[in-house]
């Protein structure tokens, strides 16, 4: 059952462990995947479990979710094709790590190991906003982006805060646009581009998909400590260019 297991962690994981075909019971355990995450990130994991299976995390401040909306430090199931999203909590002190330990068949092992890690840059600057129907465009001000690369570089999370999107709109508001596609050149210039995805809008202390913002395009450039980007929204059109402030 151990061989069986073990095998069956290679296959799910790509993970390239020896073994020893002369001794059944002298098996290496896989290696142990790393994957880095950025704070107030998330990242998915996939496999395939042959039983029943549960996954656990040592850290309180990295979640699990086989459902992308409840996250614990343990998520279960049974056999079949598995995704989880693994998800790093705020305030992680940068190189925090936490280990994933994989329980099914009898066994368990540690997995993966998630490093926290802070690849944020803060820009500020003015944000010109086109309210759809209108013909004029208005100033929203002390608007700040946060843009954030996954482990890879590709792909960019883009977080916009203190927005408004019509001067009549009573408050500002918050929301991240994930999982951006993102290319990195030789000189260092990072671009983004992207159709139709649903922004994720703050709610009190929590950040919901909201189809009503719902961006049709956004594209964008980091590059030389500025953030550019031009996006289309059913609810206007609006461009950014801001310079950065803080590390």
């Amino acid at each position: 059952m151990k061989k069986l297991f073990l095998l069956t962690l290679m296959a799910m994981l790509a993970l390239l462990p020896s073994c020893s075909s002369d001794d059944d019971n002298n098996v290496t355990p896989p290696e142990v995947k790393e994957l880095q995450c950025n704070v107030n990130g998330m990242l998915p994991l996939s496999f395939n479990a042959f039983d029943s299976w549960e996954l656990k995390s040592d850290a309180s401040w990295c979640l699990l979710s086989a459902d992308s909306i409840n996250f614990s430090q343990s998520v279960s199931g049974v056999a079949g094709s598995v995704d989880i999203i693994i998800k790093v909590a705020d305030n992680v002190p940068d190189g925090d790590c936490a280990e994933l330990t994989l329980s099914m068949g009898g066994d368990s092992f540690v997995i993966v190991r998630v490093y926290a890690v802070n690849k944020s840059a803060v820009f500020a600057g003015s944000m010109d906003v086109l309210a759809t129907g209108s013909t004029t465009s208005f100033l929203c001000e002390n608007v700040e982006c946060k843009v954030a690369l996954n482990a890879s570089a590709s792909a960019l999370d883009l977080y916009i805060s203190g927005a408004k999107f019509a001067p009549q709109m009573p408050t500002t508001i918050n929301i991240q646009l994930q999982a951006l596609p993102c290319a990195v050149t030789d000189g260092g210039v990072s671009f983004f581009s992207n159709d139709s995805i649903v922004p994720l809008v703050q709610m009190f202390q929590d950040y919901l998909p909201m189809p009503e913002f719902m961006f049709s395009m956004i594209e964008g450039s980091v590059a030389d400590g500025k953030l550019n980007f031009n996006a289309n929204m059913t609810r206007g059109i609006f461009k950014y260019e801001g310079d950065i402030i803080t590390e």
